[in-house]
């Protein structure tokens, strides 16, 4: 396989500890990203996060002490390397942008095995539609929205202050 044209991230757990969270759900999403970079030249790569709406109201955290720190800092922190990864492939051409796919049945939490929707639209038009070729850094809800996140908070320089201390280990 020469040429990679779309990367997805959509593994990740439900972290029982910081150290589970950041080596399950950051850390293989970038050095995978990473290691392929020469094959998605050109490419898209996306990951897949959660709700915008939550995470508009979310200040960064480093806190994971609880399973709601936890789960705020995935959310700001899968922001973060949206944007980190987006500046690092920029120079290959390589867009890199997070979306939300909605309430989908799968396989963790438990709950969501009661949900009826099984397919996320938002994922094909990130990956196939032409005019998104350029677009990189960005964040888009389940209805294929773009969702603005607050500029001080999620930038470049607090990507790499936040997130150089755990990808670079």
């Amino acid at each position: 396989m020469d040429k990679i044209h779309v990367l997805v991230h959509t593994a990740g757990v439900f972290p029982s500890s910081a150290e589970e969270n950041i080596k399950a759900n950051l850390v293989p999403h970038y050095q995978l990203t990473m290691g392929l970079a020469d094959r998605l030249t050109g490419g898209r790569v996306l990951i897949v996060t959660g709700d915008p709406q939550i995470i508009q109201q979310l200040s960064i955290c480093e806190e994971q002490e609880n399973t709601l720190q936890r789960a705020r800092s995935l959310l700001t922190h899968k922001a973060l390397l949206t944007l980190f990864l987006s500046y690092l492939l920029a120079e290959k051409e390589i867009t890199v942008n997070s979306f939300f796919p909605g309430n989908v049945t799968d396989e963790l939490p438990h709950y969501s095995q009661t949900l009826l929707h099984t397919e996320v639209p938002v994922g094909k038009y990130l990956a196939l539609h032409p005019d998104l070729t350029q677009s990189t850094g960005n964040f888009f809800d389940n209805d294929r929205n773009l969702v603005l996140l607050n500029a001080r908070q999620y930038n470049y320089d607090n990507a790499e202050k936040h997130l150089l201390q755990y990808l670079t280990e």
